[in-house]
């Protein structure tokens, strides 16, 4: 239930959309400041996508564009998935990133993908024992066996 919910594709390229609205207005709303005033950060309400759609600030114009991208339902894409079975590093995030974005040059496709343009989630799914199989740490009855 957790991955087809918060992990759903349509959730988060909608949570990535934001994420870059508000780091777009951050050099007019100066989030990164508010965030260590208790009073100015209360200030901030449900109404800031409101606020920065209908602002005529030139500042906000990335913004005001993404918020009605979000509207329209032009949402950022999902490509593709992949399992893996060890932790993800960083520097590894920036050379797939690349590699991606190099496929983008080849022949037959129109636009090419900067590797800025590129955003990897990850998450993790451990059924709450880390590495461990929970099948294992189940007990399970045997008809005739009752020590089990």
């Amino acid at each position: 239930m957790f991955k087809g919910v918060y992990l759903n594709r349509v959730t988060q390229g909608i949570e990535l959309m934001l994420c870059d609205v508000f780091l777009e207005a951050n050099s007019h709303y100066k989030f990164n400041t508010i965030i260590d005033n208790t009073k100015e950060y209360l200030n901030l309400t449900d109404n800031i996508l409101e606020e920065i759609e209908f602002s005529s600030n030139p500042a906000l114009a990335k913004s005001k564009d993404l918020i009605k991208k979000m509207k329209k339902r032009d949402i950022y894409r999902y490509v593709a998935e992949i399992s893996l079975k060890k932790e993800f590093s960083l520097e590894k995030e920036e050379i797939l990133k690349s590699e991606i974005a190099s496929l983008s040059s080849k022949e037959g496709v129109d636009e090419v993908i900067n590797p800025k343009d590129i955003y990897l989630i990850t998450g993790n799914i451990n059924f709450g024992l880390q590495n461990e199989n929970p099948a294992e740490k189940t007990k399970f009855f045997h008809k005739g066996d009752l020590s089990s």
